[in-house]
């Protein structure tokens, strides 16, 4: 019965269970910018371990219900989240470049490039020619995680190319693909701002992936800061750094925007409406978007030499963590955890 029921978990296996190690990941990324080694490396070797079993259960999957993926892939509610294996092999090279290890953080951008690809062409392939749900029905804060897949693989492409030689070509590649993922990042945030103002809402559809908005908005603005550090001398840069700057700016103040906006939902969800905190992989996106906003508040802060930003940004670590931890005990403790 435990064997029927672990292939029955597995046939129908979430496709966005990455998040768990977007959220561990960047939180290792926060303490290593904070000079809290011990737990940035533990941190890293965990999300490694929860990347490596995930891979291997989403294979599993693959064998066990290709019909089912290949739905989910095509469900303009779900496809979405295939991304965050994007994502999560980015920021695990992201990761993996800032501890030197240069080989790992060049395999895993090749493997997020073609993954990037793969997905994105599905996605829009499938919106174009399958797609037969209304807008308010079919969009959700997963759909930005194609900003978030983009933008991270904006930074991993910069960290890893600086270290072969960040030439002119290289730079503006980076910076026109952050420049998509704003542009993607406008149309999405847009359909949900839509969604949110024009059409009847739910506890059950207010899921917390919404805070991926705020998480999109934090990693482009942390994707412009890269590109502004890594390629300082290069003159593509010094002509378009006021813009950049403005960008990211702008960006960090939407991000800031949507904290407020986000706990006032997750008030009326579970407070006003008494929905259940029963556990859900959602959850891990709102560590991950904490997370990152951190590290947008650190990299600023250090570059326009603003301590109080840095110190946003510690708190904001620390607050990931707790979350990170919570949503760990929902998960072990909670009635309905079976």
């Amino acid at each position: 019965m435990r064997l029927n029921l672990a292939k029955e978990h597995l046939r129908r296996l979430y496709p966005g269970h990455f998040t768990l190690v977007l959220a561990t990941t960047v939180l290792s990324l926060g303490t290593f910018d904070l000079g809290l080694f011990f737990i940035s490396n533990l941190f890293w070797y965990l999300a490694v371990l929860f990347f490596l079993v995930l891979v291997v259960l989403y294979l599993f999957r693959l064998l066990l219900n290709r019909k089912g993926l290949l739905l989910e892939a095509t469900d303009p509610v779900l496809m979405f989240n295939f991304f965050c294996f994007v994502t999560a092999c980015n920021i695990l090279g992201i990761r993996a470049a800032s501890g030197c290890l240069f080989g790992l953080s060049l395999l895993l951008l090749v493997t997020g490039a073609l993954s990037w690809i793969f997905f994105l062409f599905i996605t829009i392939a499938a919106l174009i020619m399958y797609n037969q749900q209304p807008l308010p029905k079919a969009v959700n804060g997963s759909w930005l995680m194609l900003v978030v897949g983009t933008q991270s693989l904006v930074i991993l492409s910069t960290l890893v190319l600086a270290k072969i030689g960040f030439k002119r070509t290289f730079c503006f590649l980076s910076t026109s693909l952050w420049l998509a993922g704003i542009f993607f990042y406008l149309i999405i945030i847009l359909f949900i701002l839509i969604k949110f103002f024009f059409s009847r809402i739910n506890p059950e559809n207010m899921a917390p992936s919404y805070w991926v908005g705020m998480g999109a908005a934090s990693i482009s603005a942390v994707a412009g800061m890269t590109i502004l550090n890594t390629g300082g001398s290069i003159s593509l840069v010094i002509f378009l750094r006021p813009f950049i700057m403005g960008m990211v700016l702008l960006l960090w103040a939407w991000a800031t925007w949507w904290i407020p906006l986000l706990l006032l939902i997750g008030f009326w969800r579970h407070v006003c409406k008494r929905y259940s905190f029963k556990p859900d992989p959602a959850f891990w996106s709102i560590v991950f978007p904490v997370g990152m906003y951190a590290l947008a508040c650190l990299s600023m802060g250090t570059y326009f030499q603003m301590e109080w930003l840095r110190n946003m940004g510690r708190i904001a670590v620390w607050t990931g963590l707790l979350a990170w931890v919570a949503v760990w005990l929902n998960i072990l403790f909670h009635p309905g955890r079976e």
